[in-house]
């Protein structure tokens, strides 16, 4: 029934394009593939079937209706390869463009995360709509393997880190140890599991909109508690292992920004008690 209810409106759009060239000869099709096609159709039936030399007009609508199909059929044909043969590239692309410029951003200081003794990354955050759009893993496993379009995109923004901007190991990159974030590091915001605003919204953006953020961070480190059923006693892990669990500096690693990244059992536990992120980062930082 889809396909037939397909033909008969390409039949009518066919239909509704003979009849202004019947009315207005020389006037141009303002669609690309039907009104080029109907009219290179009727141009060459009209060639043939004349009795009497077909006209010049004739000759060169036919030939401005084939340039234009040539066109749009080399068009059809790279998109086709793109998707067939790069993939994820095909739809990830607007996603690393992104990203690209993010890291051109001066208020990153990516040649800083190079440099760092301390193995630091560009984590990038996805959020909006684009997630769904190019089957961007936000659910479980978040962080983990087995989803190609977030580690696609991960990876891309290293190698341009790497080829572009010539951040190697054993020349612009020092990390003393590495971590497999240097590999490709991100994570799309689960928004429609999460009881609060999501990041970009936070940050200024409409919902609606698709944004990517990048974070200057190191590796992971996992907060396993599966006792605390109150905001205050699962902030209060979270905030106690943050500020002391691994510590190898003086407040380490509460010395600058850090990324919380919250399942959404444990976002909604800390959300049922009326807490919101801002109630999570002041109790953390006072604690």
């Amino acid at each position: 029934m889809a396909g037939i209810t397909a033909m008969m409106a390409v039949s009518a759009m066919a239909c509704q394009f003979a009849l202004l060239r019947l009315a207005l000869p020389v006037a141009p099709s303002t669609a690309v593939m039907t009104g080029n096609l109907t009219n290179a159709v009727l141009s060459l039936l009209d060639t043939m079937s004349r009795s009497e030399p077909s006209k010049a007009s004739d000759a060169a609508r036919l030939r401005a209706s084939l340039h234009l199909l040539i066109g749009f059929f080399g068009g059809c044909v790279v998109a086709a390869a793109a998707v067939t043969y790069l993939g994820d590239w095909a739809w990830s692309f607007p996603v690393v463009l992104a990203g690209v410029e993010g890291l051109c951003d001066t208020a990153l200081c990516a040649h800083g995360l190079s440099i760092t003794l301390m193995s630091g990354a560009p984590l990038a955050i996805i959020n909006g709509p684009v997630r769904n759009q190019i089957a961007l893993n936000s659910g479980h496993n978040a962080l983990g393997h087995g989803f190609r379009a977030n580690a696609t995109i991960g990876r891309a923004l290293r190698l341009v880190t790497m080829n572009i901007g010539g951040a190697r190991p054993h020349g612009v990159t020092k990390a003393t140890l590495g971590h497999p974030g240097q590999y490709s590091f991100l994570v799309a915001e689960n928004e429609e599991g999460s009881p609060w605003e999501p990041l970009h919204v936070e940050r200024g953006f409409q919902k609606e909109d698709s944004v990517i953020t990048l974070f200057g961070g190191t590796g992971f480190f996992q907060v396993a508690d599966f006792a605390s059923n109150t905001a205050e006693r699962l902030v209060s892990t979270i905030g106690g292992t943050m500020g002391g669990g691994i510590n190898n500096y003086r407040e380490y690693p509460l010395m600058s920004d850090t990324v919380l990244v919250l399942s959404p059992e444990h976002a909604h536990t800390i959300a049922r008690d009326g807490w919101s992120k801002r109630d999570v980062r002041k109790f953390d930082v006072v604690i």
